[in-house]
């Protein structure tokens, strides 16, 4: 055997490892997605605040809110990409304004139970948009924080809760089930309670804007 082949013969295997490493590593393929899926979520979301107190003379002068709400959510596939879909869970909230005449903030603190009903729509594999009505009911109290720190903060008796509207978003799941969305929605809200001797209605509207962290089954 002539030199030449004996190289040749010696770098057959280091041509091969080469080719393997060339070769792309195969795709993680996702398996099928069930019709009906359910998922367990926690959702954080910036939420309107207050626009009037009526029973309590305010000057507004900004305002804000906050949801946080645990809910399972079922989705079922029946006419191609489209389903339905339909939600339970629990709510806290907490709506604010702070009033220009005091310089303190009027705060309406609630908490109850939650339900939802709705479309969604798979987009491609991993991903999929819902939309659905939204409904919480439960207690709450108005409560009043002065901008003196020296004054002491009062809170009225709780009343009835109630708050509607709509919520549209855009979820991706992972191929462990882990879940992620963002969320844009409309709220209406309004709360009782009775407030330095007064009875008190405290109302709001505007727009939701949130995320979403869940997980599939």
């Amino acid at each position: 055997m002539t030199l030449s082949c004996r190289i040749l013969l010696a770098l057959v295997p280091l041509f091969a490892a080469a080719a393997e490493s060339a070769v792309p590593p195969a795709a993680v393929v996702r398996p099928p997605e069930a019709a009906l899926v359910g998922d367990v979520r926690l959702l954080v979301a910036a939420a309107p605040g207050l626009g009037s107190i009526h029973g309590v003379a305010v000057d507004e002068d900004g305002r804000g809110g906050v949801l946080i709400t645990p809910e399972i959510v079922l989705r079922h596939q029946v006419l191609g990409r489209l389903g339905y879909l339909v939600g339970v869970g629990l709510f806290a909230s907490a709506h604010s304004l702070t009033d220009d005449t005091t310089d303190g903030t009027f705060v309406y603190y609630a908490g109850g139970a939650q339900a939802s009903a709705g479309l969604t729509f798979r987009i491609k594999p991993g991903w999929h948009a819902e939309l659905r009505a939204l409904g919480q009911i439960g207690r709450g109290a108005l409560g009043f924080t002065p901008e003196d720190d020296d004054d002491d903060d009062r809170r009225g008796a709780v009343g009835r809760y109630r708050a509607v509207g709509g919520l549209g978003g855009v979820a991706y799941t992972m191929p462990g089930g882990l879940e992620l969305a963002g969320h844009v929605g409309w709220q209406d809200v309004e709360g009782r309670s009775q407030f330095a001797g007064q009875d008190t209605i405290a109302e709001g509207r505007g727009l939701m804007t949130g995320v979403s962290l869940g997980f599939v089954f």
